[in-house]
Formats: C-alpha cells, sequence, structure tokens
C-alpha cells in the first residue's frame, strides 16, 4: 500500500509543477506565434536548410544580438548549458541538500541515507538527466534522437559546393568531419559537378549539413529539461528564501503553501543565520589593536563567506539566476530559430524527460530540537 500510494503522489504533478510547465508551454507557444507573425524565424530557418525553405532567401537576418547564433550567451552559455547546470547541481548539492540530508539521519538514528534521502534523489535525477541529455543530443546506441529523428523524416546529409549540393554519407554528418577532395574524392564524382571547373586544392575544410528533415529543437529541449531539473532542486529550500524577501514583495504564507505543500520544504531553514561567538569590542582583533581597514574588509568578507547562511544564499542565488538566464534563452531560441512543430517536438520531449526523474518525497519531519541544528 506504501509502495503504491508513493507511486500516486510521485506520478500526480504538484502544483508548482504545473505553473512551471504551463509557463514553459506559454513561452514556446507564444514566442513561435510572435515569431511567425514577424517572420523573425525566416533568416536562420534558409540559414540551416535552403531546400526546406527556399521561400525565405530574401529575408534579412534581424538587427537584435539574439538572432545571430555565434552571440556570447549562446556559444558560452547555452552550447556549454550542461556544464553549468552540473556546477549548479554540485554547488545545491554540497551546500544545500547535504545539510538536510545530514539532519535527517540524525534524527532518524540511522548512520546511511535512504532511498528517499533528499541527497540520494538528487544525484539519482541527475544521473538520469545526464543520460537523458547524451541520448537526445549526442549518442543513442549510435546516432543521437536527434538526428535519428531527422533521418526518419526525410533528412539527409549534403554537402554545398559552389552551388551545388551534394549527398554525402549521414555518418559524415554526424562525426562533424572536414571534408576535401583530397581525403574523399569519390564524393565529389557525381553528376551536376564537374572537378574541371575547380582548382582541387581548393575543395578542402567543408563541412557537411543536415538538410531536409524535420529538426527538433535541440536548445528548446535541453533548456526545458534544465529549467525544469533545476526547479526540483531548489524548490524545497524557495518557501524559506520567499519568507525573507522584503516585505513589499513578499508573497504570503498561503500562497507559497498553496503552489509548495509544506510537506516538500525542507526540513531545516538553510538560510536561517547561526549562532556566532560575540566579537571583540570597540572593533579590536583579539591582540587589542585596531586592524587596518583592507584587513578589517578581507577577514570581514571571509568570515560571511564561510558562514552557512551565506554559502546557502548565494548557492541559491547562483541557480536562479541559472534558471532565469536559461528562460531567456529559451525565449529567444522561439523569436528567431526554428518552426513551431521543431520547438513544439523540443518542449514535449524535454517535458518528458522531466517527468521521467524521480521526485523528491515528503520525509518524515525531524523534531524541533534536530530542526534547529545546522
Amino acid at each position: 500500500m506504501a509502495s503504491l500510494r508513493s507511486s500516486r503522489v510521485s506520478s500526480a504533478l504538484r502544483p508548482y509543477q504545473v505553473v512551471a510547465v504551463c509557463t514553459l508551454t506559454a513561452i514556446v507557444v507564444l514566442g513561435s506565434t510572435l515569431a511567425s507573425l514577424r517572420g523573425s524565424t525566416s533568416f536562420n530557418l534558409f540559414f540551416s536548410d535552403p531546400l526546406r525553405f527556399p521561400h525565405a532567401a530574401d529575408a534579412a537576418q534581424p538587427s537584435t544580438l539574439f538572432a545571430d547564433r555565434r552571440n556570447f550567451l549562446n556559444a558560452l552559455f547555452v552550447k556549454r548549458v550542461w556544464a553549468w547546470t552540473t556546477l549548479a547541481f554540485g554547488a545545491q548539492a554540497v551546500v544545500l541538500r547535504r545539510p538536510w540530508s545530514k539532519l535527517l539521519q540524525r534524527a532518524s538514528g540511522e548512520g546511511q541515507p535512504g532511498a528517499n534521502d533528499p541527497l540520494v534523489r538528487s544525484i539519482l535525477r541527475f544521473i538520469i538527466a545526464t543520460v537523458a541529455w547524451v541520448f537526445c543530443t549526442s549518442w543513442f546506441l549510435g546516432p543521437s534522437l536527434v538526428d535519428r529523428t531527422f533521418m526518419l523524416t526525410g533528412g539527409h546529409c549534403r554537402l554545398d559546393v559552389a552551388g551545388t549540393s551534394i549527398r554525402v554519407p549521414a555518418e559524415l554528418c554526424r562525426t562533424r568531419a572536414a571534408i576535401s577532395y583530397e581525403t574523399h574524392p569519390q564524393l565529389f564524382q557525381v553528376e551536376g559537378f564537374n572537378t574541371a571547373d575547380f582548382d582541387t586544392s581548393s575543395l578542402k575544410d567543408l563541412l557537411p549539413r543536415l538538410r531536409g528533415g524535420v529538426d527538433m529543437s535541440g536548445h528548446t529541449f535541453l533548456l526545458v529539461l534544465v529549467i525544469l531539473f533545476m526547479l526540483e532542486e531548489i524548490t524545497p529550500f524557495l518557501p524559506y528564501l520567499f519568507l525573507r524577501l522584503p516585505a513589499a514583495i513578499r508573497p504570503s504564507k498561503a500562497l507559497i503553501e498553496s503552489l509548495i505543500p509544506r510537506s516538500l520544504w525542507a526540513s531545516l531553514d538553510p538560510f536561517h543565520p547561526a549562532p556566532t561567538s560575540s566579537s571583540a569590542p570597540n572593533g579590536r582583533n583579539g591582540s587589542g589593536s585596531r586592524p587596518t581597514s583592507s584587513t578589517s574588509v578581507k577577514d570581514n568578507l571571509l568570515a560571511s563567506l564561510s558562514r552557512p547562511h551565506i554559502q546557502a544564499q548565494l548557492t541559491a542565488g547562483g541557480v536562479l539566476m541559472h534558471i532565469g538566464l536559461s528562460l531567456w534563452m529559451l525565449l529567444m531560441t522561439q523569436l528567431y530559430f526554428h518552426t513551431l512543430a521543431e520547438k513544439i517536438a523540443g518542449l514535449v520531449i524535454g517535458v518528458l524527460s522531466w517527468y521521467a526523474l524521480p521526485k523528491d518525497e515528503a520525509p518524515s519531519r525531524p523534531p524541533a530540537s534536530a530542526n534547529k541544528a545546522r
């Protein structure tokens, strides 16, 4: 009975999860609709696949920075988003989840974490999410799921040379290897392409591209998965963070509990300052001499950073910045890249991958005395 109840709880979406999925769906649908009305994706669609979108040949590139796939945020963040996600995950696991896990172990009297331990669940989620990322974007018993979808919908690998499109083996697109006449002379022996018209030494460093199929938006998939995954990691601690906001912008406790049930809150408030020993009077150090200004600032900064609640605040802030930047880049993807169908496919696969992840279950509440320990 307990396992059945646990299965029902884990399969049902919580209110905050419904809000998150609906928000991401709205970003994809509304952003893509706006892009279609403005024609802001036309330039990149033709650049990606002129065979499928010949009507966009005369489209001008939007003047905004984010329409350029080489923009710095795309290059430094989106292209390396799983590395940034791993960094954010590791920080929250050590700073936020580990103390919570230790508290529950002390309260239960068990020396080892159980299957429902918040840190164990977090690590398991990360492993499964990483596997989903690899399967969809890099490798799935050969080509990735994105590449397999592309090929199944009529896609093929082509090499564009001087206005001529040459079909080449799909493996060359998967390996992304540069092609030259010297290394692959047989590829250029096709009808409509006369090598006598070219200096063959100039036929080098050519990169084939996938053309003709449905190119599921890998960025949409990955950013959706990242946002939902990191939201699961930070959610148990968000109520404590919200309740520490200034009164003018602080949500009511009733609203917080309606979105994040009280049973899902972490068993301790990681942002609560731990008791500290009183400092020396009159700002003097232990020897009785007044420290220099530069030394005092440095020591105070190091002392602040060593406090658990400050580390928790910085970690939570970093995770929320990561989620916020991912949301922004998700919106930019909808406005300037891919077709609506390709972005919807990325959204669906991203949500399904997140749905398959193990979710936190309500832990047994430790006694109040244990909850104060940090």
